[in-house]
């Protein structure tokens, strides 16, 4: 063996214990750098919650039904004429039409010829 050659692996026990050391250097400051950086830890306060309550309905008893009445008969209407009175070329008097008259068709409906 030459002077200045080294016996054995790649690495000398001297290198792996800089290597190491200075490996835990560069942890050590970066976590030190990290620490100085950060923000300041604020104080949690009371969260108030977004959470809305609705209450559920009461029950309600159901509405009561109208007693039924009894209709009392229109006065207003004038009575049906007895048979035999409407015929052709009697006079007939219309009323509660709002002055349009009276229309006469061939056919019921309004498709029909007045």
């Amino acid at each position: 063996m030459k002077p200045g050659q080294s016996s054995g692996g790649l690495f000398s026990p001297g290198m792996i214990a800089i290597s190491l050391t200075l490996g835990m250097g560069l942890v050590f400051v970066t976590i030190l750098i990290l620490n100085v950086n950060r923000p300041p830890l604020t104080p949690v306060g009371v969260v108030t919650a977004a959470l809305t309550v609705i209450p559920v309905p009461t029950v309600t008893s159901p509405p009561p039904t109208p007693t039924p009445t009894e209709l009392a008969p229109a006065s207003d209407m004038p009575p049906s004429p007895p048979p035999g009175e409407l015929a052709m070329g009697a006079f007939v008097q219309i009323s509660g039409t709002g002055g349009d008259g009276l229309r006469l068709r061939a056919d019921p409906g309004l498709t029909y010829e007045s």
